[in-house]
């Protein structure tokens, strides 16, 4: 426990990379059965980042499922745009208009 966090010569504080800091947050934010927006049941739940700002701080830190993820940072909305813009480029047929 001695060569654990700010002990460890590796420690990199705030300036950890995402890898690492998702690593350390499935490491010590304990993970719900459910989601904790949606309140579902869910097999997987995604670590995410309240403040999109990846502190070291477990409390910016939520278990989501996969869809609540994808709306509350944005990536559901552009998901769908993206979607939308192809089928009316190509009209649905694969060919362009």
């Amino acid at each position: 426990m001695k060569n654990e966090g700010k002990n460890n010569g590796m420690w990199k504080g705030n300036k950890v990379g995402y890898a690492a800091l998702h690593k350390w947050i499935h490491r010590l934010l304990k993970k719900p059965k459910k989601c904790q927006c949606c309140k579902n049941k869910k097999e997987y739940l995604d670590a995410a980042n309240i403040s999109q700002k990846y502190k070291r701080n477990l409390s910016d830190w939520e278990w989501l499922c996969r869809s609540c993820h994808m709306k509350k940072d944005g990536r559901m909305e552009k998901f769908i745009i993206n979607r939308i813009g192809k089928k009316s480029w190509n009209n649905g047929t694969g060919n362009k208009k």
